[in-house]
């Protein structure tokens, strides 16, 4: 009989829920009775656990908090809604969602139904919002019916710096700016089942980067919406446009790029290749680079070019290659092995430069270098090699060659008179009677001003000299006619046996020069053989030695300086230090009657270091009461470049003073450098790596490659007077000029005209972008005292 009263008046069979009733005895609850669809949903049987304990039925169910629950209803007689998960006899997780209601008397009842489905679903959910917030991607749900963004991902908050309530307040095209609403809407009523577009997306703080939307139309609880991942897609962009923008240097640079297989097949070239070579890219693809080859290089350049790409992974230098046209063209070549990640060479990328016009300045440079631009003939420098040349050659045969060095008389005053153009002419007519005289075998030179060497090689006889020497004084007075004038004019010669009367070029160019000034001396348009009785130079050397090395100690030496201008500025920038001899009893000595002997007597190296201590003490006091940044400029000797105190004794000068090292310029000469190339090169890099500026000085006197130019670490060259004095009216001096000042500026280096003495001068210098003009049309080296007073008036 039914002991129990339910609020219902049916049975509780008759209930959808599952409903199980309880009675409290002893502190527990024995299940006195259950419903057909409790028992279906646990497949058990009403007999097999009718009058059972609940602790009986489920053993562990203090630990599901439902125990708890049912006495708490049980004292207070309220209802009671709770949930709890356990497994049953088959290890699976259920979870069950109940009632609990206090019936009559001690009667309980628990209706409840199977919620497990549900939990497994959340759980799902849950696990799927993780990955959604955690996804890289942007991703937004869109309501398909006014637009609201209605949720956002963690991605999407942190690129476009909103929270997450500020964007569900904004509609999608308030992100994507650059859409407007119409076509953001039109976009998304395409009727296809997902659709693509790029655009930007912009940050609360106004910035914005590139995206690509993807939008997918879906149903949420069977509402439409609209899911969208939006991928930010910048650093594609920016990699896309470096590819461009590498892509467009590659197709718009003035060198050569080939690329090649690592088996030496040709896979792509650029537009310069084919302006170069003539050869297009279809003619090429698949060659080797060989098929340019111009025969001019033995198999051993090739095989040292492969051992370096192979050792070294590089390779570059000057090679001859051969265009479509046939023509041979040299070019500047750079070779680099791409490797692989696997670190395995990939292909060789090959560039390259025309440098014919680099050649064609060597070639000037080179002529410059050896031979006299006004006269064809060789120069000093070149005079003196093939001097030592025949007296090594002499020495070696044991015969004898001679030398004649040939002076003109009174050129001077036809040249001061008549003009330079005068005077070139009679020089160049000179030179070419000369040139019918010697043989093919001997030398001839033009080595300065108005002064001819000839070389007569050995074997020679006595008689066959005073033949060669009477022909020339003959030739030479025979009359010139230069623009409407005729000339005469004589030469004095003086001529020396070589190895007999000396067996060092400079001892056979001193015995020459002796017996020529014997010859002018005691009569001109006459030649004198060298007599060792010609010592009245000598004993001059002496003396001024003797005086020399008192004026070292007296403080006799002192400074001149010369300013070196700006023109485009008018400014003074620096200034050369030149040294003078302030004579006790000859006044002003200038530095050709002195520099030589102190060079050949071991006094030009404590001259130079006062020469250097003076200029910089004095410059830097200049700088200081001027409050200006003047450079020095102070000229090295050979013996000075090559004494192995120098580089100590200057930068401790530059320690003691102190001096700015940065307005430090030394001057040397090309034949000075000439003397030692490795040794010259390794001292200017410690020079100018302490800062100090190396400037060329007497440009266009001994350079035989422009190789060397560009291994040394010169700032400056200076551009003889000789080739400016006539650069406005003499085509031959307006091209060289022109030519170094070019090719300097292609080397990154600056150019010095000295012996500007004109408006004309400076306007051509200007013209051609010469950077500094030093000159008499300036001012003429002055004491430091006039100094500062040209450069307070010159820099107003």
């Amino acid at each position: 009989m039914q002991r129990y009263i339910t609020p219902y008046s049916f049975s509780i069979d008759d209930l959808s829920l599952n409903v199980v009733i309880y009675e409290h005895i002893n502190d527990d609850f024995k299940l006195i009775d259950i419903n057909k669809n409790a028992l279906r949903d646990e497949g058990l049987e009403k007999e097999s656990i009718i009058g059972h304990y609940i602790t009986e039925i489920f053993p562990n169910i203090k630990e599901f908090g439902l125990f708890d629950a049912l006495f708490e209803v049980y004292q207070s007689g309220e209802k009671k809604y709770f949930s709890f998960g356990y497994y049953n006899n088959h290890f699976i997780s259920s979870w069950r969602e109940i009632e609990i209601i206090k019936l009559n008397d001690d009667f309980i009842m628990v209706m409840y139904k199977n919620i497990s489905a549900r939990k497994s679903m959340e759980h799902k959910l849950t696990s799927l919002g993780i990955i959604v917030d955690n996804s890289f991607n942007e991703i937004y749900i869109i309501n398909a019916k006014n637009y609201t963004i209605t949720y956002c991902n963690k991605q999407a908050q942190q690129n476009i710096q909103y929270s997450y309530e500020e964007i569900l307040n904004l509609h999608p095209w308030q992100i994507a700016t650059q859409v407007r609403q119409e076509d953001f809407k039109k976009r998304l009523k395409i009727n296809k089942k997902f659709i693509i577009f790029e655009t930007q997306h912009q940050r609360k703080d106004g910035s914005y980067y590139d995206v690509e939307i993807r939008i997918q139309k879906i149903k949420i609880d069977k509402e439409a919406q609209y899911i969208a991942i939006v991928l930010d897609t910048s650093h594609k962009k920016a990699m896309e446009e470096q590819l461009s923008l590498s892509k467009e240097i590659i197709e718009n640079v003035s060198e050569a790029i080939v690329v090649t297989t690592i088996d030496a097949r040709i896979i792509d070239i650029n537009p310069a290749y084919t302006r170069i070579t003539g050869f297009k890219k279809e003619q090429m693809v698949g060659k080797n680079p060989s098929v340019l080859k111009s025969g001019r290089h033995s198999k051993e350049f090739y095989k040292e070019m492969w051992e370096s790409l192979h050792t070294k992974g590089s390779w570059s230098g000057e090679i001859w290659d051969r265009k479509k046209t046939g023509e041979i063209f040299p070019k500047m070549l750079y070779i680099n092995t791409i490797y692989d990640r696997y670190k395995q060479p990939k292909y060789y990328v090959g560039i390259f430069q025309d440098i014919t016009h680099i050649k064609e300045n060597e070639e000037t440079l080179r002529r410059l270098a050896f031979y006299d631009p006004l006269t064809g003939l060789a120069n000093r420098t070149n005079f003196e090699s093939r001097l030592e040349h025949a007296i090594n050659l002499n020495i070696r045969n044991n015969t004898s060659g001679a030398l004649l060095l040939l002076d003109l008389d009174n050129f001077k005053m036809i040249n001061d008179s008549l003009g330079h153009l005068v005077g070139d002419e009679l020089l160049v007519q000179v030179a070419k009677r000369l040139e019918q005289i010697a043989r093919k075998s001997d030398s001839l030179c033009r080595i300065g001003g108005d002064e001819f060497t000839i070389i007569l090689s050995g074997p020679i006889e006595l008689e066959r000299i005073h033949l060669i020497a009477k022909r020339i004084l003959k030739n030479v007075k025979e009359p010139y006619h230069i623009m409407g004038q005729e000339i005469f004019i004589t030469t004095s010669m003086g001529i020396t046996l070589f190895p007999d009367e000396g067996t060092h070029k400079l001892d056979v160019i001193k015995n020459a020069d002796l017996a020529m000034y014997q010859a002018k001396n005691d009569k001109k348009d006459s030649y004198k053989f060298f007599k060792y009785e010609m010592n009245d130079r000598t004993l001059n050397f002496l003396r001024v030695e003797s005086d020399l090395r008192k004026a070292l100690n007296n403080d006799e030496i002192l400074l001149h300086y010369q300013p070196k201008i700006d023109p485009y500025r008018k400014k003074v920038v620096s200034v050369e230090a030149l040294v003078r001899w302030n004579h006790p009893k000859k006044g002003l000595v200038y530095p050709d009657e002195f520099l030589s002997i102190a060079e050949s007597s071991g006094l030009i190296n404590p001259m130079g270091e006062i020469i250097l201590h003076k200029a910089m003490s004095e410059i830097k006091q200049l700088n200081e009461e001027l409050k200006s940044q003047i450079t020095v400029a102070i000229n090295l000797s050979t013996k000075q470049f090559t004494d192995r105190n120098l580089k100590k004794y200057i930068f401790g000068l530059i320690k003691s003073l102190p001096f700015d090292v940065n307005l430090l310029e030394l001057e040397i000469t090309e034949s000075l450098i000439m003397d030692n190339v490795e040794h010259a090169i390794e001292l200017m890099h410690q020079f100018v790596k302490k800062g100090i500026s190396i400037s060329i000085d007497d440009f266009g006197t001994g350079y035989s490659s422009l190789n060397y130019l560009k291994k040394f670490p010169i700032k400056y060259l200076k551009i003889d007077r000789s080739f400016v004095k006539d650069i406005t009216n003499d085509e031959d001096d307006k091209a060289i000029v022109s030519a170094v000042i070019s090719m300097a500026k292609n080397l990154g280096i600056e150019v010095i005209a000295e012996g500007v003495e004109t408006k004309e001068h400076e306007a051509f210098l200007m013209q051609h972008e010469c950077n500094l003009c030093q000159g008499y049309y300036y001012s003429k080296p002055v004491d430091l005292k006039r100094l500062k007073a040209f450069i307070l008036e010159y820099n107003q």
